[in-house]
């Protein structure tokens, strides 16, 4: 029964680990998407910061929108 604190911490530590992981997945796969998309072998630096920075909704909002945008600008302003 004592244990029982420590195995609720470690699960969520657990969790939380995969939940990071996940979404660093899909920030990577997103920045995968718009090099293709927009033809850049490397994304500037400020594009990379406002996808590093970027919320797991606003990723979802941005790969939504990268199929009606023209340009990396007009996708991330």
């Amino acid at each position: 029964m004592m244990d029982e604190p420590v195995n609720d911490r470690y699960s969520d530590d657990q969790e939380k680990g995969r939940e990071e992981g996940r979404e660093e997945g899909e920030r990577n796969l997103f920045k995968q998407i718009i090099q293709r998309r927009y033809d850049v072998d490397v994304l500037p630096a400020w594009a990379e910061q406002a996808v590093n920075a970027a919320s797991k909704a606003q990723i979802e909002s941005w790969t939504r929108k990268s199929f009606d945008t023209s340009s990396l600008e007009d996708l991330l302003k």
